[in-house]
């Protein structure tokens, strides 16, 4: 046995043991921090990543999009353009159209008064457009010349 106040050999003094043990104990807790500290820094990686992705996709469909929608914007105009063409077209095509009217019109109303003309069998004065009348010959009495 030992005497009271001297520490058995065995054993070694006690107070060694509590710095051995609360060394130990740091050590423990600092490997339990950096374990903890370690798998948050993983995770907010792959949160990060995962994030990071998130935001790409959107922004590759926006890119597509946008370069769809100048495709449809160069179509727009082309549509636009042929759309004026057409117009002026059918403007043109009208127009013939209506001079091609007014002329029948003309010619209709001119054989109608010839047919009446060779109905009548009689004497018709006849409108002339644009006709020059050549100038009478005298010859003492009113004579007229005839076309």
């Amino acid at each position: 046995m030992t005497a009271p106040g001297e520490t058995p050999e065995a054993t070694g003094s006690r107070q060694h043991g509590v710095w051995t043990g609360l060394s130990l104990g740091a050590v423990v807790i600092s490997l339990a921090a950096g374990a903890f500290w370690g798998g948050f820094v993983l995770g907010a990686r792959s949160l990060g990543m995962d994030s990071i992705q998130a935001l790409q996709d959107p922004q590759r469909e926006r890119a597509a999009l946008t370069a769809e929608l100048v495709g449809l914007r160069q179509v727009s105009i082309a549509c636009e353009r042929t759309q004026r063409i057409d117009q002026e077209r059918d403007r043109s095509v009208q127009e013939q159209l209506k001079a091609a009217q007014d002329e029948r019109l003309a010619l209709t109303s001119e054989v109608s008064s010839l047919k009446r003309l060779i109905r009548a069998g009689g004497v018709v004065w006849w409108r002339c457009r644009d006709c020059a009348w050549p100038p009478a010959r005298r010859s003492g009495s009113l004579g007229t010349a005839l076309l």
